[in-house]
């Protein structure tokens, strides 16, 4: 996988088309794009970003047009495969290390939607 040339999309940019579509792990979308997982890391590097926080992005995006198409708190946490933990009154990701640090926490814009949309 080559740079982008001048009035490409940028490797980001792909990787968030391709979450959009479906994609998830990072292994698929390096197939996707037709590359290693190392070469993709790389590139993203270079772009100053990383998979990670592209995820956040991806799923604070879904989720805001989610809850603004009127979608409850609970079914957008359901549909973008957050666990509501009562105990923290907040949502995390399976399979991450969530039970300890939320994705939610790590990004903040999501998180403010979920206190403004859960009542105490």
């Amino acid at each position: 996988m080559a740079p982008p040339e001048p009035g490409e999309r940028s490797v980001a940019q792909k990787v968030l088309a391709l979450m959009g579509q479906g994609a998830a792990a990072q292994e698929e979308v390096a197939q996707l794009l037709g590359c290693s997982v190392a070469t993709l890391r790389r590139r993203l590097t270079e772009e100053n970003t990383s998979y990670r926080d592209l995820r956040a992005e991806h799923l604070n995006m879904a989720a805001r047009r989610m809850l603004a198409e009127g979608m409850s708190l609970a079914d957008t946490a359901d549909a973008l495969g957050f666990r509501m933990h009562a105990a923290s009154r907040g949502p995390s990701m399976p399979g991450t290390r969530s039970h300890r640090t939320s994705i939610a926490r790590r990004s903040a814009p999501f998180h403010q939607i979920f206190e403004r949309n859960c009542p105490d």
